[in-house]
């Protein structure tokens, strides 16, 4: 009989030694769970400057992600800037950009290697949000596009499909 309580007692402490079963994974509604998913099926997201127009008095401003945590920038302003470099998330909403250095004026270069400005990104209905993450709604240096519309180029909209 007292075997009996060892042998209870001693399946009873092995159970309670053994960590608890996985928890099963949830779907997770982050931005940037849903940004990577649709950049993952769509091949990239483009954004457009000036809540979508992408255009504004002949100006051009469009800010593209890609598969491969790549970003590319082509804007028409004063000149043309073609630029590339890498994005990563900072947490659930942030995202850095790196871009290498290009063919920029000198005087430009920290603008677009260095100082570029950390982003922030949203997740509407059917289109995604990118801003500034200091609130700003103005291009972050003088080049290449003009005062007359600067000032009010972010936030750029992406739309889904």
């Amino acid at each position: 009989m007292f075997s009996k309580y060892i042998f209870t007692a001693s399946v009873l402490a092995f159970h309670g030694c053994r960590s608890a079963p996985p928890e099963k994974e949830e779907k997770n509604d982050s931005v940037k769970y849903y940004f990577e998913k649709y950049v993952e099926q769509e091949g990239s997201v483009v954004f457009n400057g000036w809540n979508g127009e992408g255009v504004k008095d002949g100006n051009h401003f469009r800010l593209r992600f890609l598969n491969n945590k790549s970003v590319t920038l082509d804007m028409l302003g004063v000149n043309f800037v073609n630029i590339s470099g890498e994005y990563n998330f900072t947490s659930d909403e942030l995202i850095e950009i790196r871009f290498m250095k290009s063919d920029l004026p000198k005087s430009s270069e920290r603008g677009y290697t260095i100082d570029w400005p950390l982003l922030r990104l949203e997740k509407q209905s059917d289109y995604f949000l990118i801003y500034r993450d200091d609130g700003k709604t103005a291009w972050h240096i003088d080049w290449p596009l003009p005062n007359s519309v600067a000032e009010n180029v972010w936030p750029a909209r992406a739309q889904m499909n």
